[in-house]
């Protein structure tokens, strides 16, 4: 990961979700068994440098989110009042 890790100021990396992040993540993810755990697989090893982490994801279901939830202690899920939306949080919530 240190391709993709940008320090743009003291004390604050960001890991960007550049496409390169995304063909190394979909590297790990198709050769390796466990794959919902490629990414707390690599974060556990930096964890220890840092406060927080935070995981800012798409709202999609896909495997990169799936790696996130997985690694993700607590999770901050913003979303619009409308119906649908509830529907959609129920159905996420019980996967």
């Amino acid at each position: 990961f240190d391709e993709v890790i940008l320090t743009p100021r003291k004390n604050l990396d960001l890991l960007a979700g550049t496409q390169m992040l995304k063909l190394i993540i979909n590297d790990l993810i198709v050769t390796e068994m466990g794959k919902e755990f490629v990414l707390s697989d690599s974060l556990e090893k930096v964890e220890n440098n840092y406060d927080y982490i935070i995981v800012d994801t798409t709202p999609t279901q896909t495997i990169m989110n799936i790696n996130a939830y997985f690694f993700a202690e607590e999770m901050l899920i913003p979303y619009w009042l409308q119906p649908s939306t509830f529907k959609n949080m129920r159905e996420f919530v019980e996967q």
